[in-house]
């Protein structure tokens, strides 16, 4: 059996649990079956985000000298384009067919043109909160989060090679205690400790009332946007960059601490309210506790055993295409059996067959194919984008009725752009 921490290996298995813990808490919220604050498993997976990204980009930058921008981008674009444009499409199409066009429609479009553009959390913002009771109607209401990810992906490069540039020109800084030249990672944890401590302010700040004002809707500007989530991802960054505390504490001592705060996160869930403000004490607990999750594992510790047990580590494999897939089915069954909450229960868990079909023949086929490469990923990304945006177009045209109904502007039979009055 592999070991679940893999010594400075890409792939811990531990990692792709503590995925799976994060998938499952927000399926079970949205399925009306699990703990009332489920949702915090989004706030999981930014730390987690934080950790693997950063790591991978301070690794590179220190083995090499350098960070390979193209590379980076192409290998987001391979894991998340792909499944992302079959998802919209999809969701798109069966939406046409089941949500209302007089509003629904129009308003989930929106969104999903949105998403294409890795901007679903601004539009959001702008229209309604997650917690609305319009959002259960929202097939991509759940993008919001997988656009942050995205976001943050097209900045922390750019900002971590803008502060190792900047540290370069201002020549041989040294750090008083060793009285070498800081280093990458040095630069690096000054650079995100900064950023991460300015959004954390500023997040409570605009949640306090103290400041924003002029703003609309400030807490819901906290829930949605990436300068008040950025915080988030650095507590990953920052573990990726100063490493795990191997050697520092024994080895039974860490994995007691570390099964010590899953259970502290899994405990948020359960007593964390949704209609609270985001940015709270429960916020910060949960992040913490994804940080000690994974700075404390080690190959015999029970929360580390845990998190790497074949269930979890199946599950996490596929929490992208779950987390994708599952919502829209959760709607649409609410939408047409209302009322009957065990039908969204059995909609989560039919989405696990599109999620597992997008796994084997989209996911992996397009990140590990190696003939996705070069001019061919640039291409991929605009098949990927302009492909899902025309759909979404051609869908949003203003209805005029509903399928089988009488339009109410030419007296004729009206098929086309509509859907029956659901809701």
């Amino acid at each position: 059996m592999a070991s679940p921490v893999s010594a400075g290996g890409a792939h811990r298995r531990d990692i792709q649990g503590l995925r799976g813990v994060a998938v499952l808490l927000v399926v079970a919220f949205h399925a009306r079956i699990g703990p009332r604050g489920g949702f915090v498993g989004v706030d999981v997976f930014l730390v987690i985000s934080g950790f693997v990204i950063g790591r991978g980009l301070i690794d590179e930058r220190i083995r090499t000298g350098t960070v390979r921008l193209r590379s980076f981008y192409a290998r987001r674009v391979r894991r998340l384009l792909p499944a992302m444009a079959v998802f919209t499409v999809t969701t798109a199409i069966v939406g046409a067919l089941v949500l209302s066009p007089f509003g629904d429609q129009q308003r989930v479009l929106s969104t999903g043109m949105a998403a294409t553009v890795f901007l679903a959390n601004v539009q959001l913002y702008r229209t309604t909160g997650y917690f609305d009771g319009s959002a259960d109607r929202n097939p991509f209401l759940h993008t919001w989060s997988l656009s942050l990810e995205e976001q943050f992906y097209a900045l922390l490069p750019l900002a971590l090679m803008f502060t190792w540039w900047l540290a370069r020109c201002r020549g041989d800084r040294r750090n008083p205690t060793t009285n070498r030249p800081f280093g990458a990672r040095e630069v690096a944890l000054v650079a995100v400790v900064g950023l991460g401590a300015m959004s954390l302010v500023l997040s409570i700040l605009l949640t306090s009332g103290l400041v924003g004002f002029a703003l609309e809707a400030p807490q819901r500007l906290v829930f949605f946007s990436m300068p008040t989530r950025i915080w988030q991802f650095s507590a990953g960054v920052v573990l990726a960059v100063t490493g795990l505390p191997s050697g520092r504490v024994g080895t039974r001592t860490a994995g007691i601490v570390g099964l010590g705060a899953l259970m502290a996160l899994l405990g948020v869930a359960v007593v964390v309210d949704p209609l609270a403000p985001h940015m709270s004490l429960w916020t910060v607990l949960v992040v913490a506790a994804a940080v000690v999750v994974i700075m404390t594992a080690t190959p015999d510790g029970p929360g580390t055993r845990l998190l790497s047990s074949p269930p979890l580590v199946w599950v996490g494999d596929r929490s992208y295409g779950w987390y994708l897939w599952h919502w829209p089915f959760v709607v649409f069954a609410g939408v047409l059996w209302p009322d009957r909450p065990g039908v969204l229960v059995l909609a989560a868990v039919v989405s696990l067959a599109p999620t597992e079909l997008s796994y084997r023949f989209v996911e992996r086929r397009f990140r590990f194919g190696a003939q996705w490469v070069g001019p061919r990923t640039v291409g991929l990304a605009a098949v990927c984008i302009l492909v899902p945006l025309l759909v979404l177009v051609d869908f949003a045209w203003p209805p005029t009725g509903a399928w089988g109904s009488r339009s109410p502007l030419t007296g004729m039979t009206f098929h086309r752009h509509t859907a029956p009055i659901a809701i």
